[in-house]
């Protein structure tokens, strides 16, 4: 039987507040496998998942936004990570960080084998090719006007699933795609992906971070030493290996 003191400090220590975990909501937008999958699948919600598996000071919660409406929000700081982006990618560095690397990518150019014989690669700007809207490319200077997509017959596309499509039903002769597009469909579209073939030397490579609002309460310090931690507890590996990217892994 528990003293008069005893039931004293008993209700002092039920009745002390609990510190709730600060919020976090990472985000990202589009159509882009592996990174976005549906509304709640992917890598960026899988991040999520195991950055509150590792640690209780925070709660990461995974949103999928327009791509417009996501920038706003980080900018205001009502969001704080868009995930698996480049800084170089016309963020303002005035209001947000770049974490460390997570991702090395790659924009590759590829055919279906059985077109190999028409020597598809020595044609690239002169052969319809898909693309995905509004990225940018080497092979087109980084240029997206209509000008250049019928001066190099780039035929825009919602995605680059789409672009993958496209060449698989012989709907364009050429596509390009990022290696962590094609890494996913070769663990999770083996036979699609045993019918092309990719040219050896890619259009660009480029890396990919989080992008974190100066405005958020996680610092960029702590950022940056959550994804050690899940690097050193092996997750993030997992995390990349579920689909398919275990090459692609910057860490």
């Amino acid at each position: 039987v528990r003293s008069r003191r005893q039931r004293q400090m008993c209700i002092r220590d039920r009745a002390k507040p609990i510190q709730a975990a600060e919020e976090i909501i990472i985000a990202d937008s589009g159509d882009q496998p592996p990174f976005v999958i549906g509304n709640d699948g992917g890598m960026s919600a899988g991040l999520a998942k195991i950055f509150n598996e590792v640690q209780d000071r925070y709660k990461f919660k995974y949103m999928h936004l327009p791509s417009k409406r996501m920038r706003h929000l980080i900018k205001t700081g009502k969001i704080d990570i868009a995930a698996f982006d480049n800084l170089k990618w016309s963020w303002d560095k005035s209001v947000v960080y770049g974490s460390k690397d997570l991702v090395h990518s790659k924009d590759m150019f590829f055919v279906l084998k059985k077109n190999l014989n028409k020597k598809p690669f020595s044609k690239i700007g002169k052969s319809a090719i898909a693309v995905t809207n509004g990225f940018h490319y080497n092979f087109s200077n980084y240029k997206i006007d209509l000008d250049t997509y019928r001066r190099l017959s780039m035929n825009p596309v919602k995605s680059e699933t789409t672009v993958f499509d496209f060449v698989l039903a012989e709907r364009t002769l050429l596509g390009i795609t990022s290696s962590s597009v094609l890494n996913y469909f070769r663990k999770y579209r083996p036979k699609d992906f045993e019918k092309i073939a990719l040219r050896p030397k890619p259009d660009q490579t480029y890396k990919r971070q989080l992008i974190l609002s100066k405005k958020s309460p996680l610092s960029i310090v702590d950022l940056n030493r959550l994804i050690d931690k899940v690097s050193e507890t092996g997750d993030l590996r997992k995390l990349f290996a579920k689909f398919g990217m275990e090459d692609d892994l910057a860490i």
